[in-house]
């Protein structure tokens, strides 16, 4: 069964054997936040090309993304898409609706 949770840039299509919508709009909602909220702090993270140093008080979404852009040798924007994925299908797992 597929879900769609869409949250600004965010568009994501979800196969799980219940229909998840409300509960990965809200994991896809927190995420967001918690990276939209980084970027009022630290706003060299949205335009930077290469990787930024790594910020153990960040939250673990940004962590995720820093530590991805490093081996990647990109920014850490690049990692955005497949973060939240990540994030959102490991909490789905978790809670067991996927």
């Amino acid at each position: 069964m597929a879900s769609y949770v869409t949250v600004r840039e965010t568009d994501l299509q979800i196969f799980a054997p219940t229909q998840v919508e409300a509960q990965a709009y809200d994991a896809v909602y927190r995420y967001r936040n918690q990276l939209e909220n980084y970027l009022t702090h630290r706003p060299e993270f949205l335009t930077a090309l290469s990787p930024l140093s790594f910020d153990p008080l960040a939250p673990p979404i940004v962590r995720e993304m820093l530590t991805a852009a490093r081996v990647a040798g990109v920014g850490p924007m690049a990692a955005v898409a497949g973060a939240i994925a990540e994030f959102v299908g490991k909490e789905l797992l978790a809670a067991g609706t996927a």
